[in-house]
């Protein structure tokens, strides 16, 4: 990490790396029982497993989602929803990637 930018770099070789696909990273969750590092920005979540790139969400939120559980299979969040004026929860499978809930559902 750095600047809000995430950066996934070869431990033995520093000089291989790429940047993590999410605009802004504003959460990073390991996963070790799913074998997966989930990256949250502003409205979405991408996944890197030891293969790379796993998985990536639709857009979960119009701005500003926030992580309050993760568990061994989910990672459940909020967010408000502008439409109903209330705060609702969304839930991404950490294998897949599938949500239930989110704005984009």
């Amino acid at each position: 990490m750095s600047r809000g930018a995430g950066y996934l770099v070869t431990a033995r070789d520093p000089s291989t790396w790429e940047p993590v696909q999410v605009a802004s990273v504003m959460d990073v969750r390991a996963v070790p029982a799913a074998g997966v590092v989930v990256f949250a920005d502003f409205t979405e979540m991408v996944a890197y497993g030891a293969e790379g790139l796993r998985w990536r969400t639709k857009r979960l939120s119009w701005d500003g989602m926030k992580i309050v559980q993760v568990t061994e299979r989910s990672i459940i969040g909020e967010y408000w929803d502008m439409r109903t004026e209330a705060t609702q929860t969304f839930e991404v499978d950490l294998a897949t990637g599938a949500q239930k809930g989110g704005v984009d559902e």
